[in-house]
């Protein structure tokens, strides 16, 4: 089999006798970061084409940035793995040597790590309250916050409503526009040239979620974007909002595409791919600790209706199961909370001070919040925390638990661990698909690490999750 290494998309000089070392790790598993999956390609030669792909960095005179490339691993005519190569070393006697590193850690480039709020890049737009949605990037819901300038709002006349809407149009003030989450995204993906897609942005539910905000307009005639956006990273802002529908990432570096779509529907499916066959004789079983999952989100202590977790807003926690001596938690907590809901207007509802020039209060803060937009009802523009069959509440027969962690749920009730051999080929690493499932022996698993040596002259090392 032949074996073929690509740097920025040419071929390269390779020493074919030194091994390859895969270590490839489930990103789905983890939340609150995407493990990184390793691939020690075999040094480089110095050589008359290696030194042209690279740049001729080798050379004093090309200066001392830490380079940094596309790669492709090619075997017996299958992409097994692709991703960022960084080059740390170049030389006529070691050749060109570097480490790999993960699709997401470099994804956004410069803004992986850049707080949204400091992204001068999303820029303006005119504001206007002609409609209640301009140019499907941000809208005007109306909702209740009582308490949006502490208690000085009955001197300026303040009615207890943020973007408050009557006979048709909004009247008075705070005006505060909410930015959607598809748009934000897209946004994000034209500053970092990148492509975002899947199944998520288009969802009839989930491209309809806004940014909820309290950053008044103060009577500017233009909204600069990034005043409206929470504090978070553009990394941050991605993990935390998987957290809530329990969404996967397909990352793809050398097109720069990001596929985003609900890992539950892969859950649900049964295994295609049987790998019976493939399995040496013995293996090692361990227990999952972790049987039961809580989910939940950090919720905003500057708003006083929050204070005492109301239980609109309250966990899900999986019940005990009988006969379990001990069944421990698995928890995941997001950044982004969401609002109640008033029960007299059926507005979205906090109590908590709003960011605005009126009366010092520039300096407040308010955490990541999450609504669905709902248009026009019952006279009012409104963003709510449930759109049809869909809300951002953990529990109930529409929550987050029911519509997009009810199988992981189940599948970890009887989690186990089982460290197993088997004889894999080229095809097996080219087709590998973290997010489904695989067939052994009677078990569906999910394939949780992966080890070996390319070219392949013995079994990998696999760990996987059964259910």
């Amino acid at each position: 089999m032949s074996l073929a290494i690509k740097i920025n998309g040419q071929l390269v000089d390779i020493n074919t006798r030194l091994p390859t070392t895969i270590d490839l790790i489930n990103p789905h598993l983890l939340y609150d970061l995407i493990p990184e999956s390793t691939i020690k390609l075999p040094n480089m030669p110095y050589s008359p084409r290696n030194q042209k792909v690279f740049g001729y960095w080798d050379e004093p005179t090309s200066g001392g940035a830490v380079p940094e490339y596309l790669f492709e691993y090619i075997f017996g005519g299958e992409l097994i793995k692709e991703g960022i190569f960084a080059l740390k070393e170049a030389s006529q006697k070691n050749g060109y040597i570097g480490d790999t590193k993960e699709e997401f850690t470099k994804f956004f480039g410069d803004y992986q790590d850049k707080l949204l709020t400091e992204i001068t890049e999303f820029g303006s737009l005119p504001f206007s309250t002609a409609s209640i949605v301009y140019n499907d990037a941000y809208c005007l819901p109306t909702t209740v916050n009582t308490t949006f300038y502490a208690d000085k709002g009955s001197s300026i006349g303040y009615g207890g409503k943020v973007n408050d809407f009557v006979g048709g149009q909004y009247i008075g003030s705070p005006l505060v526009p909410m930015f959607f989450v598809k748009w934000v995204i897209q946004k994000i993906a034209g500053i970092t040239n990148t492509t975002i897609t899947g199944d998520f942005l288009d969802h009839p539910a989930y491209s309809k979620l806004i940014l909820f905000n309290l950053r008044a307009m103060d009577g500017a005639g233009t909204v600069t974007v990034s005043q409206h956006l929470p504090e978070l990273t553009v990394e941050q802002f991605f993990l935390e909002l998987r957290k809530l529908p329990n969404l996967k990432f397909n990352f793809n570096p050398v097109q720069k595409s990001l596929e985003i779509n609900f890992w539950e529907d892969d859950l649900q499916q049964p295994a295609v791919v049987d790998w019976s066959d493939k399995g040496l004789i013995g293996e090692i079983k361990v227990p999952e600790p972790n049987t039961r999952i809580q989910l939940g989100y950090k919720l905003d202590s500057a708003d006083a209706l929050t204070k005492d977790k109301p239980v609109e807003l309250s966990d899900y926690i999986t019940p005990e199961y009988s006969g379990q001596m001990y069944s421990g938690i698995a928890k995941v907590i997001s950044e982004f909370s969401t609002t109640l809901v008033n029960s007299e207007t059926g507005l979205a509802e906090v109590r908590q001070e709003g960011v605005t020039e009126q009366f010092a209060q520039l300096t407040k803060k308010v955490a990541p919040k999450l609504l669905f937009w709902n248009g026009f009802q019952d006279g009012y523009p409104k963003a709510l925390p449930s759109w049809g069959n869909y809300t951002l509440y953990w529990n109930g027969p529409t929550g987050l638990k029911a519509n997009h962690w009810s199988k992981l749920e189940q599948m970890r009730a009887n989690q186990f661990y089982l460290k197993k051999e088997l004889i894999l080929n080229e095809v097996d690493l080219a087709k590998l698909d973290f997010s489904k499932k695989v067939y052994l022996n009677g078990v569906e698993y999910i394939i949780a690490q992966l080890s070996g040596e390319m070219p392949i002259i013995k079994p990998f090392s696999v760990l996987l999750l059964g259910a």
